[in-house]
């Protein structure tokens, strides 16, 4: 009996770059105009919240800095056994987590939830298809931003969980291109770094996306994309009001 491992023939990178081109046509990224308001008003509130989750014995530095996207800083997602402790039991302190809130994945849909339905997130969202996040919010040291990012820093940065500009909507029938693959998923962490370059900071200070050169096969202007979801403005103010007294209630308990 053969006892050796099967070696199968992979795609190789000519034909994954093709695959890749009909699948950029379906990535939904959120129009600028609604990452400004989310932008503007983290930054009115900066100094506020920072004081606010040091008070919780939270480090603000990983989930707030200028210019960022975060929508509810100090919420982050449960890590292996925290499922069980701190996520099932909502009055746990979690300031030794280093958060004021352990989520399953709710909290990085809500805002997509008020430009859909101006409602928080009920656990639906597009049908037939899936948010993903471009860059990993998790540990430093278990996640791949270490091989991916140009780093200055070892800190973690747990408010990509709930950024704005680090969440896509794909459809559920096409492989995610957010995993697995380093080129795809630095060309798509581009096309993110152009659409908010001029409002927000999508990263805090020592850590870069690399750029693509505009003579690789890989630099973004070589795909197709889906047009930007722009929602209804007005739905966004809700948004930020219903985020707004969310984290005065986080922070006031």
């Amino acid at each position: 009996m053969d006892n050796k491992l099967k070696i199968w023939e992979l795609p190789d990178e000519k034909t994954i770059l093709e695959a890749t081109k009909e699948i950029t046509k379906y990535i939904r990224f959120l129009h600028p105009d609604i990452v400004k308001k989310i932008v503007d008003n983290n930054n009115e509130n900066l100094n506020k919240w920072k004081k606010g989750l040091k008070s919780k014995g939270v480090d603000a530095d990983i989930y707030l800095w200028e210019d960022c996207a975060v929508c509810f800083p100090g919420v982050r997602r449960y890590k292996g056994s925290e499922r069980s402790t701190s996520f099932r039991q909502k009055d746990i302190d979690t300031s030794s987590l280093n958060a004021i809130y352990i989520d399953d994945n709710d909290y990085p849909k809500h805002l997509w939830s008020y430009l859909f339905t101006n409602k928080p997130f009920r656990k639906q969202g597009p049908i037939g298809y899936t948010l993903a996040h471009l860059i990993d919010h998790n540990d430093f040291t278990i996640n791949r931003r270490n091989h991916e990012l140009e780093i200055e820093s070892t800190l973690p940065f747990y408010g990509l969980f709930t950024s704005i500009t680090n969440t896509v909507y794909l459809p559920n029938n096409l492989y995610k291109p957010t995993d697995f693959n380093k080129k795809v998923r630095l060309m798509i962490m581009n096309r993110a770094a152009y659409l908010y370059k001029d409002i927000c900071a999508l990263l805090p200070n020592g850590f870069t996306i690399p750029e693509i050169d505009v003579n690789d096969p890989w630099h973004i202007d070589n795909f197709e994309w889906a047009d930007l979801y722009e929602g209804n403005l007005v739905n966004v103010d809700n948004f930020v009001k219903y985020r707004n007294e969310k984290m005065d209630e986080f922070l006031d308990r």
